[in-house]
Order: structure tokens, then sequence, then C-alpha cells
């Protein structure tokens, strides 16, 4: 049931890597070392002392930010309820095209106080190809996402797994830091291929982009900050992005990389300078939330290894955002007698808006995009002074999208150098381009309001909110071996059959062309009824359940389940599909407190079902992380 398309083009993200002629290297600092790793001087391989450990970490560019999730890789196991092992999914039969490495989980620890990823020169053969060595990988992909923030790491690459081990010198493995858009399915594939929404700078059908926050190639000193977007075609077509560099002169020690992330640029940093910026007047800027990764290994592109094994070592992974997403008044669209002023006090920004008063149609238009429909708080931070004649409240038409919301009353404030907050619920749609108008509509000073900004909830304050255990599949695969399938207990599933003779056609699969990693599979050389089922106890309310799924086809009857939720049970058939695909139950209305998710097969021999990254999610969006 395994497959990966080993005929299909290769990767085009790591194509422009050897393409001289787009790598515009735009406004390159050489940033200096943030931590000591090998001192300055030292010859090759000369031992570093454990204070290696006191390197500072740089931290957001602004005190204003939070921290909203981390991992300091305190335990003695990665943490999997915030970390997977696989290549992201949401680029399937791709990853043979780009590494010669083998994706092994137990190549990933946790000790002494960081995360350590092992590169070595052990071959392995998965779907019949044959990978020189093996490597681990790191992805939060379906357990943290986020949208707009600051996120910092910082890691160096090792001799050995201990802490005071000397930095590792000569050819080994490559690096990368990097994010994607948690969006797959089944409409927006090329060759099977999941892309990449955002097909032009204005977003339009615009919604993610891979944003490489570093990227370095195992040898020399330059490194990578890029953002793509359009997808990863057939022959590497329909995706573009900026593709930037910077220098490092020591790749291999300890660095910090960080990335901020606003609705109108992405800003690279390394050990807290900044050393690329792209912004939305020549680019596409990603607004869906997107999850984490963090990769070594030996790619095809990079130079043949000649030191191995080389371990990743990483002190620790930080996301931080801001409360609110602000938009000053002054960077609007400004029509109708609205215009910019400084005359009073107390504003923020360079300045804010006036005019509604002295114009009728004075009109000030923020155009917001948002990945998912969602009601939220706006703010409007605003001043409104004595007018003589005029009523102390004042009124301004509220419209999203063109369509009039209400008419929003400002209480009066003292004089013009006072402001205050008005709130209003609005709902914005999924997708880009959705507008925000503030438009002066009564006559006689009735709109005489001053505007200093506009503020939205930062949504990305986001995790996935998944209630299923063990999603993609991968919780105990670090015990099983690569390349075979494996009839074990499946962590946090239960199998069930009418005698229980059946049990044995639920098992896991490694290398699937939809994750590259672990997922479940129901298969038999006989006839067989059989369904893996997972209990979840959780707070009552509406959620959406959904999975990936591809089959045989041709079972008597094969489907995604939800049940004993408190009401009827609800069924999601399953048909053939030679690759995966999304299916969903949506609106399930929980009102006893648990509900029973699972996979439902009564086959004929040799038929088959394959699943994998199961998601039961608030039906309402991402749930909100505490300030921690």
């Amino acid at each position: 049931m395994s497959s990966s398309s080993n005929d299909a083009a290769p990767w085009s993200r790591r194509q422009f890597l050897t393409t001289a002629s787009v790598t515009a290297a735009v406004g390159l600092i050489a940033a200096p070392r943030a931590a000591a790793g090998q001192p300055s001087g030292a010859s090759a391989g000369a031992a570093v002392a454990p204070t290696i450990t006191t390197a500072a970490a740089s931290g957001p560019p602004s005190s204003d930010y939070v921290l909203v999730w981390n991992d300091e890789f305190s335990g003695t196991s990665i943490d999997t309820s915030k970390w997977g092992f696989n290549w992201p999914d949401t680029m399937p039969n791709t990853r043979f095209f780009v590494d010669v490495s083998a994706y092994n989980p137990s190549y990933v620890t946790a000790h002494d106080g960081y995360a350590w990823i092992k590169t070595d020169a052990t071959s392995t053969v998965i779907d019949g190809v044959t990978l020189p060595y093996q490597t681990g990988f790191l992805s939060t992909k379906g357990k943290f996402e986020f949208q707009y923030g600051y996120v910092e790491t910082r890691f160096r690459h090792a001799a050995s797994a201990t802490p005071s081990a000397p930095e590792h010198t000569g050819i080994g493995g490559y690096h990368a830091f990097w994010m994607l858009p948690h969006y797959n399915d089944s409409s927006s594939t090329t060759s099977g291929t999941p892309s990449l929404h955002g097909t032009d700078v204005n977003g339009a059908d615009g919604r993610g982009s891979e944003v490489d926050i570093t990227e370095w190639g195992a040898s020399g000193t330059s490194v990578n900050n890029s953002e793509f977007w359009g997808g990863y075609g057939t022959g590497g077509t329909g995706f573009t992005g900026p593709h930037l560099t910077t220098t490092n002169s020591d790749p291999q020690g300890w660095h910090t990389y960080g990335l901020e992330w606003t609705p109108t640029k992405l800003v690279f940093y390394q050990d807290g300078v900044v050393t690329n910026t792209i912004s939305n007047t020549n680019a596409f800027i990603s607004f869906y939330p997107e999850f984490l990764m963090i990769q070594t290994g030996i790619v095809k592109w990079q130079t043949t290894p000649n030191n191995l094994p080389d371990y990743l070592q990483i002190d620790y992974v930080r996301c931080y955002q801001l409360p609110n997403v602000t938009y000053q008044a002054e960077s609007q669209a400004l029509s109708g007698g609205a215009g910019v002023n400084t005359n009073h006090t107390g504003y923020t920004g360079t300045g804010f808006v006036d005019g509604f008063a002295a114009s009728v149609g004075a009109t000030l238009t923020t155009t917001v995009n948002t990945s998912a429909t969602a009601t939220k708080t706006l703010t409007i931070r605003y001043s409104a002074g004595p007018i003589s004649g005029a009523p102390t409240n004042r009124v301004l038409g509220l419209y999203v999208n063109g369509t009039k919301v209400r008419d929003v009353t400002f209480t009066g404030t003292a004089d013009w150098n006072t402001w205050a907050n008005n709130t209003q619920s609005i709902t914005l749609p999924g997708g880009a381009g959705n507008t925000i108008a503030i438009i002066s509509e009564q006559t006689g000073n009735a709109s005489g309001v001053n505007i200093d900004y506009i503020a939205l909830p930062n949504s990305a304050d986001v995790v996935s909110g998944n209630r299923v255990v063990n999603a993609g599949f991968d919780d105990n695969a670090a015990s099983f071996g690569l390349g075979a399938n494996t009839i074990a207990d499946i962590a946090g599933w239960y199998v069930w059959s009418p005698t229980g003779s059946d049990d044995d056609a639920s098992y896991l699969e490694y290398g699937s062309d939809y994750s590259n990693g672990w997922n479940a599979v129901h298969y038999k050389a006989s006839n067989y009824v059989v369904y893996t089922g997972q209990d979840i106890t959780l707070p009552n309310g509406t959620y959406n359940l959904s999975a990936y799924v591809r089959s045989s086809g041709g079972q008597n009857a094969c489907y995604l389940e939800a049940k004993g939720f408190g009401g009827s049970a609800v069924h999601q058939n399953v048909t053939a599909e030679s690759k995966y695909r999304k299916v969903s139950i949506n609106g399930i209305h929980v009102t006893d407190g648990k509900i029973t998710v699972g996979f439902y097969s009564d086959a004929l021999s040799a038929q088959w079902l394959a699943f994998d990254n199961v998601q039961l999610l608030p039906a309402t969006g991402p749930i909100t992380v505490p300030a921690t």
C-alpha cells in the first residue's frame, strides 16, 4: 500500500539554492555570533568548555510580545504533544527527490536540556529506494500552528550528543528552520502534490507560503532567508518568491535564528540582527496559520559529507505574539476628505486621521486577510473632543466588505489630546481582501472623530486544538524498525473485530505517500471486519472531525465515524482513492462530554484503507493559548 512517485519532478524549493540567477542578496548583514561555541582562532576540532550553554537568547524585537508556546527540551524524551517526526505531509511525493536521508524517529532524542538530531551513514531501503543516510525530523504539524508573531530557535552542530562536545567540523548535515501552512485538500493538487496558495503578490487565491527562516547547505558561509508561494507543481512550475541570503562565518556554531511575521512583512534575524526583510510591496505575505519544522540530514544538492555522525543540538524553540494586530489609521486607504494630521498629542504611530466632521463620505478603509470565517472584536482608538454646536457623542458608519454593519456611537472625550477605545463585534469571512471601512454619514459635525488606529485580536494565538491522541500515528513509532509494515498496538487507539480474529487487520505502516512516515492501515489477505477507534473525553460543544484517507475501494463498508457524543452516530464513507484526500464530518454537537471517533472496514480479501492525520477540532476555530 505504500507508494512514492519516484519519477516525479524534484522539489523546486531546493532547486532555488543552486540557481545563482535568483540568489538576490538584499540588505545583507554579516551578523556576529551571539554565543561562544568554538572560541575565535581555535583549531578545528578543539574542545569547547561546558560554559557554551551560557549564550543568551536574542528574544523578540519588542517587549510587547508575549510568549505563547515554547519547548526548552528539559525532559528525557521529545514531547510528542508538541512535535511529530515526519516529513511535512503538505508536500507528499517530494522527499526522495530532495533528501538521501531516511527520517528515523529514534534519531531524535532529548537529554541534558537539549534536543538532539543525529545524522549518520546508516543505509536503509524505503519503498524500494536506497537511502544511504539516516537522520531525524521535528515538526509541529497538527500540534502547534500560529499566525503572526516572532519565533526563534537556537542550535549548533556538535561532534557528539553531549553538551560539552566540540563543535562539529568538516562536512556533515545541512540544517533548516522553516514553516509551512496547515492547508491541504484534494482541490489544490498538481500531480498529487498540494500547492501553496498565493498566486501573486496581492494574494489572489492566497493563503500561506513556505518560509525558510534559516537554511544552510552543509558547507560555505551563505545562509538562506526565503519565502515561496504558488505551489510545488510538476517541473517546479507554479511557485515563486524571494530567495535571499546572508553570511554566517561559523554556521555550525551556536546561533539564534528568528523571524518576525506581521500582516505586511517577514523580518529575518540571526543572533538578534536583522539580516533580510520581505514586505508586501513586492511579495505575498502569508496570512494562514503555519507550523514549524527543524530539519537536518543529507540532501542531494549538498557537498558529500566527510565527517559523520553529526548532531544538531537544539537549545529551545519559542513563539511570541502581540495581543492584537494593529492597523495604524494614517497607513490605511483614505478617501472622501479623510486625511492625516498631527496637530494633537497622545496618538501612536506617525499621526492620526481626521476629516470626518468636515466631509460627509470621508472614509478610512483597512484591508484584512483572515484564514477562516470568524467573529472578532474590533478596537477603534479615537478622540472626540468638544466641537461648538456638535453633540457630545458622535456617530460613524461601520462597514465590512461594503455592507453596513451598524452605526457606531463614539462617546465624547474631554479634549482632542485624550484618546479612548471603542470596541465592536464584526464577522469577517475567511479569505483575502476583506475590507473594514469607517465612514462619515452625519452632518453638522456629528461625525467629528479622529482615529488613531484600529486593532483586531491576534488570531495567531493558535494551537490546533486537536482532541485526538496520536493523531499522526507516530507516538510509539520510535520502537519500530523502518521500511516494514508493523502489526502492533497503536498508542492511544484500540482495535475491535467481531470475534477478535481480525484484530491483525489493523496495523501501522511506514513510508506512506501522504506523510512519508507512519500511518494506520486496514488490510488482510482474507475477508475481514475491523474497527480502529479512540474514546475521547472533552467539553461539550460543536466539533469538526477530519482525516486524510486513501483506499482500494470495493469494500462492503468503509467509513470514518463519530459516535457516543449524545446524538446519533454519523459516518463519512471512504471510496477508492489512489492518493490521500481529506474527508470530514462537520458540526458534531457533543452533549455527553465524550465522543468515539474511528474507522470501520467490512472488506473482502486484499482490500485496504490507509488513514492519517486525524483531527477533532472545535468548530468555532482554533483555541487561544494562555500567556506563559
